[in-house]
């Protein structure tokens, strides 16, 4: 079984970078068939990383009537719930990414999607207080999912 997961999101975009740390935090705790990736959202990249993949968990950051550093762990091949958004620069969004995705026959069969609802996406290398405090909570949901999909 293929498994990738991906952190979607810009290091220099405050809290879109929430993607990329849960990645950093990731490497070197994920068994080896795991592919950890880096995508700043590029959807051509983003299709490429799972194609062929069983399974694919994302983590993004995303705009959402929610408090900032909310965590919602939601099946990604229904694409985000009506009113939330990436929160990033990305080309194409998720839903738009996973649309397409299906039309060319290389959906992942297993999507999860961990959405982290930003404060700010200002420039800025930093998170915010509130998107920094879950990172931690973020990665113990990803290697939880990638434990039990062992079992």
């Amino acid at each position: 079984m293929k498994t990738v997961v991906v952190g979607l999101g810009n290091r220099m975009r405050g809290d879109d970078g929430v993607g990329p740390a849960v990645i950093d935090q990731l490497r070197g705790r994920v068994p080896p068939d795991v592919h950890l990736i880096e995508n700043s959202g590029d959807v051509a990249t983003l299709i490429e990383a799972w194609r062929g993949a069983d399974r694919a968990l994302l983590i993004d950051a995303v705009i959402a009537a929610e408090e900032a550093g909310s965590v919602h762990r939601i099946d990604g091949r229904l694409g985000l719930p009506p009113g939330w958004w990436s929160a990033s620069t990305h080309l194409v969004s998720l839903t738009e990414a996973v649309e397409l995705s299906w039309e060319l026959h290389c959906l992942p069969d297993e999507l999860t999607v961990f959405a982290i609802t930003a404060a700010t996406v200002d420039r800025g290398d930093c998170l915010s207080p509130e998107v920094g405090a879950v990172v931690d909570e973020v990665v113990e949901w990803v290697l939880a999912d990638l434990e039990e999909a062992d079992a």
